[in-house]
């Protein structure tokens, strides 16, 4: 597994002020309110192992929740999770 950067803090508000120009913040995942900041997480939209850049266009806050689907997968099936997609990418290499 590839070591994640550490994001810094401008780059943090850099991001919650660009979701929050587009409306209300709202999760880009489930597209509900994102209320509080204990709900949520900065998650990349590409993963960072799949080359998803550490910067503003890439990384976005969501539920807690919704970052564990997208990287885990559905319940009923993992294929659609980033951990299915970076696993496959690494046995074509």
């Amino acid at each position: 597994m590839t070591k994640r950067p550490n994001i810094p803090a401008h780059v943090r508000v850099n991001v919650a002020i660009n979701q929050a120009e587009h409306g209300a913040i709202r999760c880009p995942i489930c597209h509900t309110p994102l209320a509080s900041m204990d709900e949520r997480v900065l998650e990349h939209m590409v993963p960072h192992e799949l080359g998803g850049a550490s910067d503003e266009t890439n990384l976005r806050f969501v539920h807690k929740e919704c970052a564990a689907t997208k990287t885990n997968g559905r319940k009923s099936t993992v294929v659609d999770g980033d951990l299915h997609k970076i696993a496959k990418a690494k046995q074509s290499n």
